[in-house]
């Protein structure tokens, strides 16, 4: 039985909801290094895919501020909910261009367009990053469309880099390489849990209840969820300092804290 090594919520979430800690694996590594190879060789485009919970929008926010990217002008935009003139207005207020809250989508795209052909002439490089394509309206697709499409209709320096759950028919004919994050195995998923509460991983033995809280193939796990589990597990130990990070206490936090995991 191990108490845990960290205090309760070491690692926090930042202001912006993302984590400010990074958990390395095979799996993200790999996405990460081909995304780079993207960016460095200015391709038009990119589909980041993988089931919900697979840690897509914690790598597209740490990718956007990797040096390798320091090159390029960044923007990171989250469509979720958005629709393609509301995603348009934020490109044009990401490059810096002053959008009025009511301008209409053709002089949106003329601002964009005119920009980036600025930006080729200069020899600079745009890299723009959607963040949940697959909660957006659908004609964000189109708009993702029409900035790739642009783009080698007369090059503009440009790479597109977006994230969704669902392979469509457009990721199918956009990407030219298509990047896949899966759930975690075993092993790895308790390497996770260990770095997340700060103990080592011979420390942590994973409950079958661990299992059911991914809500899938007892065999991988879902990262979303796992994260989940240990701030509940964090929250369980600022309240009572001698709680251990054994299994009886992440089935206990499983059951009581996490209503699906049943």
């Amino acid at each position: 039985m191990k108490r845990l090594a960290i205090a309760p919520f070491g690692r926090a979430r930042t202001g912006n909801g993302t984590n400010n800690w990074h958990f390395s694996h095979a799996g993200r590594d790999e996405a990460v290094a081909r995304l780079l190879y993207v960016i460095e060789q200015r391709r038009p485009c990119a589909f980041l895919t993988g089931e919900t919970g697979t840690g897509k929008s914690e790598l597209l926010r740490s990718l956007v501020s990797e040096p390798a990217c320091s090159r390029s002008e960044r923007i990171f935009v989250d469509l979720t909910g958005m629709t393609s003139p509301e995603a348009i207005w934020h490109v044009a207020a990401g490059f810096g261009l002053g959008p009025h809250v009511d301008a209409a989508p053709i002089v949106l795209w003329r601002s964009v367009l005119d920009h980036l052909d600025g930006s080729r002439a200069l020899g600079k490089h745009a890299l723009l990053v959607f963040d949940h394509l697959d909660r957006a309206d659908i004609e964000c697709g189109l708009l993702i469309d029409r900035l790739v499409h642009c783009n080698r209709q007369s090059p503009y320096g440009l790479t597109v880099i977006a994230a969704t759950s669902q392979s469509s028919l457009l990721v199918r004919e956009l990407s030219e390489i298509r990047i896949e994050l899966n759930p975690l195995p075993r092993e790895t998923a308790r390497d996770f849990v260990a770095h997340r509460i700060g103990a080592t991983p011979d420390e942590i033995d994973l409950p079958d209840c661990l299992n059911r809280a991914s809500g899938g193939d007892p065999d991988v796990y879902d990262l979303r969820r796992l994260d989940q589990l240990c701030e509940l597990l964090n929250l369980v130990s600022e309240s009572d300092a001698a709680t251990r990070a054994d299994s009886a206490t992440l089935e206990c936090v499983a059951r009581e804290l996490l209503p699906r995991a049943s």
